[in-house]
């Protein structure tokens, strides 16, 4: 079997490329943006339906909705990340949080359970558990995560509170 001499697709770029090129990861959310995504929120809590039920038709977005489902093209066929700051996540209770991440969500795929049980949302955080049990998952410990893979096709994070130490996040 040959391999390419070179790749030549967007989602083959280095590190030091894109740590010049931030315009072409990073969006920062502005008041608009963030208003109108609070706004999707309060009415799909106010309205009571379970968090497994959020779509991108019950967590409206008729401004900003276009650019949140474009990232979906930009994941799939483009350079294959971006990060979205600007979130006041400190403000938000639980429930807020989490309807946004997964409102956010819905407009570019459709939400899966994170683990055996269900859960539509996981928690990386040390909660005391021991890396030698078998059922414990890495992300619950202090233990360091080695790269890889999710079985999905996009992977979200909201960042709640920085790490007081470590944390460190990369893609490879």
């Amino acid at each position: 079997m040959d391999f390419p001499k070179k790749v030549d697709i967007p989602s083959a770029w280095r590190g030091e490329f894109m740590q010049k090129h931030p315009d072409l990861w990073l969006w920062e959310l502005d008041s608009h943006e963030i208003r109108e995504i609070e706004k999707a929120a309060e009415q799909f809590i106010r309205n009571g339906e379970s968090l497994g039920k959020i779509s991108k038709e019950n967590f409206a977005l008729p401004n900003r909705g276009s650019k949140i489902s474009k990232l979906q093209s930009k994941l799939r066929d483009g350079i294959g990340f971006t990060l979205v700051r600007g979130l006041p996540v400190e403000e938000y209770n639980a429930e807020q949080y989490s309807t946004i991440f997964c409102g956010i969500g819905s407009h570019i795929g459709g939400v899966r359970s994170q683990n055996a049980a269900g859960h539509l949302l996981g928690h990386v955080r040390d909660v005391g558990v021991d890396i030698k049990d078998p059922k414990a998952r890495v992300y619950q410990t202090t233990a360091r995560q080695r790269f890889h893979t999710d079985s999905c096709d996009v992977v979200g994070l909201l960042c709640l509170k920085e790490a007081k130490e470590g944390g460190i996040s990369m893609l490879a």
